[in-house]
Order: structure tokens, then C-alpha cells, then sequence
């Protein structure tokens, strides 16, 4: 887990020069847009007087980054009433996915026309028309531009796969047997947003609300937060917490690609794998206890926990359930069914291939919402009894998840011989209390999942985002999918870790 105090590499840019910059990073294939946060600067003075933004009123932080050195840029555009600001989506399309979220959280509306997306800041008290639609005042609620009629269209209720609540849409338009466009017609009003809940509060009480949330992955998420939290408070932690915590992040790891894989198998009908695996799950997370945690102080108990006995439980479970784990991947990997289909899959790996090299991941792999206990998708001429990984890439993004869950397995061996855990040493302050906009990220098995915190000097989180694969992703897949494998569509979702809330963002 890293973190970075991110309040001196922010550069504002005006909209010229951030039109060229994302045009020569478009070019670039080794830079690629992780993230797009959003502050109000409403409250934040010092804000302003360091970046001399007296007259703005929102401040859009544009995040890049380097495949090749890993490396981050952070480029800001000030938004103030009666300018105009281009979101630029025309050239980087994952942009839009990401200020949905600006839309929700700061009633910043965009909408399309002549193929630009366009602001306006609403208040309580009056609307400030950044730029007006030809005096028009009503706003795309899509917040795409249509459908073109070139083909067939395929329209596809998130409900089916994700929310039984949701009145949201995504449409195909098939064209010569392949998508050519792909519409999301999203419901907003159902979204609650967790992290204004979270604003206003201190980072101690943000780690219990994120225990108490149905975020898919909470635990790590409330991990990350906890490591935020030492890092903006100066605390010094012994090699031997690292340790330790560096093993809770294994287990965390693991049970997420246990949850998946038993998902997946469920629909399956490998219906022993399922069994093997759900068994394998309820266990590890009867021994951590992690779904009971409710408080920052029951997850610090956890992570400094003295209790070797526990370890070690937890270790020779996990030394008996690696061979298991290699078993399913020679029964996959060996199936004669997917060795006939051996020369389609080699076809789609262009396509994987590409979305490995385009998005920030650590990996592709299956992912499970937690907030859902539903089957992922139910086409209407999907038998449930088929293998829902047999067309295209989603067989390969399972053996990625499988191999991933054996990585995790020996990660946690070798924590447990080669590093023993020891007595927790005290944590010690080594300075004042950091203030400023920080950025905390990690990697998962889905992807990588970031914090963007704007902290005040009296310990109060004014801003709290997360960010976490989107459906950026899923538009570079949809361009390179054919008709046939529509009804994967959604199990890609589910690859990608993507529920309807982050769709939103």
C-alpha cells in the first residue's frame, strides 16, 4: 500500500494547455488516465491562496500514469461561474465514466451537444449557466449522445445482473456482427454516495463506516484507510506490524478470489468446484473473523494480534488447501471442451492483451459484489448448466484469477516460515499532523483501488473519494467483442469488480 501527499504535484493547468497535454498522452500507449477527483474549494482557502485560485469554485484533478516507471502526474482545471470548461472526453473516453461522479457528489451537470460535453453548476439558491444550450435549460440524463441506428440494438437491464432495484440501461448496437456503440442510460437517484457520508468526519470514524458498508471490498479498502490515517498522523510502525499486516492483506487477497471463483462455479456445471471453494472461504473467514468488524479498533486488534496459534491455524489450512487449488487448474486447463475452442481464444487475447495495457491493473480477474447475492447474469438463452467462461477472454481472465488465488496462497506460506511474526513494538509520532490532499492506493485482484483525501488542519476529512476500476474498462472490451459474445458482457463486469456505484463515478 502506498501513500502520497499529492498537494505539491498538482499542476493547474489552463484548457488549451490541458487539451494538448491529453492529446500527446492519447499518443502515448505507456501513459494511461487513472482518475479524475473533484474538490469543492468552497472551504478551502488556503487551497486557493496556494494555487491563486481566488475566483474558482471546484477544482477537477486529472490523474495519469506511467506503465513503464510507475510513475504519477496530477494536472488540476479550475472551474469558476460563468466559465465554460470541455471535459475533453472526446479524447479520452474514460473521462466521462469518472465525472459522473463530479455530477453526483458536487451537482456539477454535463451534458452533450454538437459532440461536446458541456458544465453547469447548480446552487441551492440559483442556477449559473457555465455554458447554455441555446437558452435550452433541460440536461441529457444519459449523458451520452445516442445510439446511431447502424444495426441491431441489444438493450441489456442492469437489474438482471447487478441491482433488482435499478432502473438503469445499457443498449448494444450491432453492427456487422460486432458492437459498434454502446449506450448507458444510468438512474442516479437511487445512488447514495458513502463518502459524503464520510466528509465532515475524522479518518478514525471513516474506517468504521467503510467496515459497515456493502463495498465489495471493504476490509482491504478500510486497510488502506487505516494505513492513510498512520501516515497523516506521523506513526511509526516496527517491521514486525508490516509483517503482519502484509499477512492480513494475503488473507484479504485471498478471500476475495475465493468469493469470485465460488460465484463463478456455482453457475457452472462444475458444481463440486463450487463446493470445494465456498468451504475454503467460510473457513478462512471464520478463523479472521473479518466480517464481523464494525470499528477502526476491532481492525487494529486484528492486525496487531500476538496470537501465533492463530497464525498458524490459519497457515496449515492454507498448506492443505494448495494442492486443491492446483488440482482446478489442471481440470480447467486440461478440460477438452476448452481445448477445442483453444484457436477462438488465442483470437481475443489481442483484446485482453490491450485492456491489461491500458488500464493501471495489476490483473484481470473475476470479481464478486458483495452486495448482491444474486447469479451475476441471467441471459434469456443462457442455460445455467453452460460454463459461463467458454466464450472469449472470460476463460482467460479465470485461470488469471486462479493462478492468482495459488500466488496468494504461497505469499501467505512464506509470510508465515520465512518472516515469523513477533511482538508488536510501540508506535511512535514523529512529527505534527500532515495536512493537504493525499492520495492512498493498492492493488487488487480486480484492479487497483485508490483514496483521494483532501485534509484540513483540524483533522477533518473535506473531501473522501474513492476510486476503483470503472467502466472505462469495459468500453475498450465492448469495442472488441463480437454479436455472439454479448452474453459476456456482463460476466466482464464482474471480472472488472464493477458494481452500478462505481459506474456512477
Amino acid at each position: 500500500m502506498n501513500i502520497f501527499d499529492i498537494t505539491n504535484e498538482i499542476q493547474i493547468k489552463s484548457k488549451a494547455e490541458l487539451s494538448m497535454l491529453m492529446l500527446s498522452y492519447f499518443d502515448d500507449q505507456h501513459i494511461v488516465f487513472s482518475g479524475l477527483s473533484c474538490l469543492d474549494l468552497l472551504n478551502a482557502a488556503e487551497l486557493k491562496e496556494k494555487y491563486n485560485l481566488l475566483n474558482s469554485r471546484f477544482l477537477l484533478i486529472y490523474q495519469f500514469q506511467n506503465l513503464n516507471d510507475h510513475k504519477r502526474y496530477f494536472y488540476a482545471l479550475s472551474l469558476g461561474y460563468g466559465q465554460t470548461a470541455l471535459s475533453f472526453a472526446h479524447l479520452f473516453e474514460s473521462m466521462t465514466w469518472f465525472e459522473a461522479e463530479v455530477n453526483r457528489n458536487f451537482g456539477v451537470h454535463f451534458y452533450r451537444k454538437e459532440d461536446r460535453i458541456q458544465y453547469e453548476v447548480i446552487t441551492p439558491a440559483s442556477k449559473y449557466h457555465l455554458e447554455k444550450d441555446n437558452l435550452e435549460g433541460s440536461l441529457c440524463e444519459s449523458y451520452h449522445s445516442p445510439l446511431k441506428n447502424t444495426g441491431e440494438e441489444v438493450e441489456v437491464p442492469v437489474k438482471k445482473f447487478n441491482n433488482p432495484f435499478s432502473t438503469s440501461i445499457v443498449r448494444f448496437n450491432i453492427n456487422e456482427n460486432r458492437i459498434s456503440d454502446t449506450y448507458f442510460d444510468f438512474d442516479f437517484s437511487k445512488s447514495e454516495s458513502l463518502e459524503k457520508k464520510i466528509e465532515g468526519k475524522s479518518l478514525e470514524e471513516a474506517i468504521s463506516l467503510l467496515l459497515k458498508s456493502n463495498l465489495p471490498l471493504k476490509s482491504i479498502t478500510s486497510l488502506l484507510c487505516l494505513e492513510l490515517t498512520e501516515y497523516i498522523e506521523n506513526l511509526e510502525t516496527s517491521s514486525s506490524v508490516k509483517i503482519h499486516r502484509m499477512f492480513i492483506y494475503e488473507i484479504l487477497c485471498a478471500l476475495e478470489n475465493l468469493k469470485c471463483l465460488e460465484k463463478v462455479f456455482n453457475l457452472s456445471s462444475f458444481t463440486e468446484l463450487h463446493q470445494i471453494l465456498n468451504y475454503q472461504f467460510e473457513t478462512l473467514n471464520n478463523l479472521t473473523n473479518l466480517s464481523k468488524m464494525q470499528s477502526k479498533d476491532e481492525l487494529g486488534e486484528l492486525i496487531n494480534c500476538e496470537d501465533r496459534k492463530w497464525v498458524y491455524d490459519i497457515r496449515d489450512r492454507i498448506h492443505d488447501y494448495q494442492e486443491i487449488i492446483n488440482d482446478i487448474i489442471q481440470t480447467i486447463e486440461g478440460n477438452k471442451y476448452f481445448l477445442n475452442l483453444e484457436s477462438y481464444f488465442h483470437s481475443n487475447l489481442g483484446a485482453l492483451d490491450f485492456s491489461l495495457k491500458s488500464m493501471p491493473l495489476q490483473s484481470y480477474g473475476y470479481h464478486y459484489n458483495s452486495k448482491k447475492y444474486e447469479p451475476f447474469y441471467e441471459y434469456s438463452d443462457l442455460i445455467n448448466t453452460e460454463f459461463l467462461a467458454l466464450n472469449g477472454t472470460t476463460y482467460e481472465l479465470l485461470l488469471i484469477r486462479l493462478k492468482e488465488l495459488k500466488n496468494t496462497y504461497s505469499n501467505i506460506i512464506k509470510i508465515c516460515e520465512e518472516y515469523p511474526i513477533i511482538r508488536k513494538d510501540v508506535e511512535l509520532s514523529a512529527g505534527p499532523v500532515k495536512t493537504g490532499i493525499f492520495l492512498a492506493t493498492t492493488q487488487v485482484s480486480s484492479g487497483e483501488i485508490s483514496i483521494i483525501s483532501y485534509l484540513k488542519d483540524n483533522g477533518v476529512i473535506d473531501r473522501f473519494h474513492l476510486i476503483s476500476p470503472t467502466m472505462a474498462n469495459i468500453k475498450y472490451f465492448s469495442k472488441r467483442l463480437k454479436k455472439f459474445a454479448l452474453s459476456q458482457i456482463a460476466c466482464e463486469w464482474n471480472a472488472l469488480g464493477i458494481s452500478e456505484e462505481e459506474i456512477v463515478k
